[in-house]
């Protein structure tokens, strides 16, 4: 696995990518193709604005499998701690340990670092019982949203 920064040509990969997080969803909500796209193309525009005003530096980073784009992490860096804003993989890379081993990389840089983790989920994401068995403890709950962290360990 490697990661490495998303380029203006990513963009449609990214998407696409994004699309497919909320496959299941658009099928559930019985909208017509047409209608699918142009909601998912709404909503992808409104996240990308959303996450650029909140973290401009953040760094877009491409998870690949033998140089096949699979996934993305967006993370941003700030003085007193990491922030993972955003993380996916295609459907069929799901499942497979790459998540854990893209999140235990940047757990290994905040480790090198001294700095907390931090992420948000929405507690019916399946991807709580992973943050969780990686050591991810809440901080804060609302009904929508779970704000965890994980501290690395202390130095001897």
């Amino acid at each position: 696995m490697e990661l490495r920064k998303s380029e203006t040509e990513d963009e449609g990969f990214l998407y696409e990518l994004y699309a497919s997080v909320r496959e299941e969803e658009m099928r559930l909500w019985g909208f017509s193709k047409p209608e699918r796209e142009a909601f998912l193309r709404m909503q992808w525009t409104m996240q990308a604005r959303s996450y650029g005003l909140q973290a401009p530096d953040a760094d877009s980073l491409l998870i690949c499998i033998g140089g096949r784009r699979i996934g993305r992490m967006l993370v941003h860096r700030a003085g007193s701690f990491v922030r993972l804003m955003d993380i996916a993989l295609l459907p069929e890379n799901r499942g497979q340990g790459i998540g854990t081993q893209a999140l235990r990389r940047l757990m290994g840089e905040c480790g090198a670092s001294g700095k907390p983790l931090l992420l948000s989920v929405n507690p019916i994401n399946p991807a709580l019982a992973l943050y969780e068995r990686l050591g991810f403890s809440p901080q804060r709950k609302t009904e929508t949203c779970w704000e965890l962290s994980w501290q690395p360990p202390i130095p001897k």
